[in-house]
């Protein structure tokens, strides 16, 4: 299991940006995080005090980063932007509600090559219903061109 301050080690987000707090099991391919930020009245995605259902995206997409942060082979991190969401399906609600209770979080890298990665993600509840999923795809800036 992965702390807080283990998982912003591993990605370009900290701080409030970071919504992952703990990291339960990964591999090669997948990844499983939970969270309970959508409940933070802090959280810096909320709009007029309230967390859309649409921001879970960003927390499947923050496992996506953490699990390539965890997982990157030779030439250290690299820099990585998300170009293209397919297949996004939402609940009907609001991501900010306590009956989800603790976020179950998975992202799963489908393809990966040097110029970028495919996930599927997918944000539960703690009870198993399904919250959002869809597929997320990575660019990576290439080897040498980092800012």
């Amino acid at each position: 299991m992965l702390s807080r301050a283990d998982i912003e080690a591993h990605m370009p987000h900290a701080g409030a940006s970071c919504l992952l707090e703990r990291v339960v099991r990964h591999d090669m391919r997948t990844i499983y995080c939970t969270t309970r930020a959508h409940l933070d009245p802090a959280n810096p995605l909320r709009r007029n005090g309230r967390l859309d259902m649409v921001c879970g995206v960003e927390i499947g997409m923050q496992a996506a980063a953490l699990h390539g942060g965890l997982h990157r082979q030779a030439g250290g991190p690299r820099i990585g932007y998300l170009t293209t969401l397919r297949q996004v399906s939402l609940a009907p609600g609001r991501l900010d509600q306590p009956q989800w209770g603790t976020l179950q979080v998975r992202a799963t890298c489908e393809q990966a090559d040097e110029q970028g990665m495919r996930y599927h993600f997918s944000v539960e509840s703690e009870a198993g219903a399904a919250l959002v999923t869809g597929h997320g795809f990575v660019v990576l800036q290439p080897q040498g061109q980092q800012a």
